[in-house]
């Protein structure tokens, strides 16, 4: 296990048990198109999915280990969708933990691939335009704080 001690700076993410990266380090230890889980503290069972690479800690890591069977992203989406069932799942009072071994129980449709890959399509075309109008919308906020501040000069 790697932590802010132990990493060599370097361009690589760290991801671990939280929803943001907190360093980064200068290898990698998965290439892409996995999903973490966060396994412990305040995020403990945050679903988050990853297309670069990147250097795992503390957390679950999911992927299909058959693409023609099941698409690692549309299992993203499935588990997403279950992110406040998951979150129940925390366990531990000073610090909460969610193991692989709490998702176990979670069903899992599983469509044809076409289907699954219809339904990844049409959830990213969404979220992008969901970040898309977010950094619209950041864009405008500092516009008008800009705006804002130069009346003050």
């Amino acid at each position: 296990m790697i932590n802010i001690n132990t990493a060599i700076k370097g361009d690589i993410p760290v991801i671990a048990s939280g929803w943001v990266s907190p360093y980064s380090h200068n290898q990698y230890n998965f290439n892409g198109n996995i999903i973490t889980i966060s396994s412990s503290g305040a995020y403990a069972g945050y679903i988050w999915y990853h297309n670069s690479p990147m250097w795992t800690s503390d957390c679950n890591v999911i992927y299909s280990i058959n693409e023609k069977l099941l698409l690692t992203k549309y299992l993203y989406y499935i588990l997403k969708s279950q992110q406040n069932i998951i979150y129940q799942k925390q366990a531990g009072s000073g610090q909460p933990h969610v193991y692989l071994k709490d998702l176990e129980d979670l069903q899992i449709p599983i469509p044809p691939l076409e289907e699954q890959q219809k339904m990844v399509t049409e959830l990213d075309n969404n979220q992008s335009k969901i970040d898309n109008l977010k950094n619209y919308i950041k864009q405008f906020e500092n516009k008008l704080k800009t705006t804002l501040n130069s009346l003050w000069q």
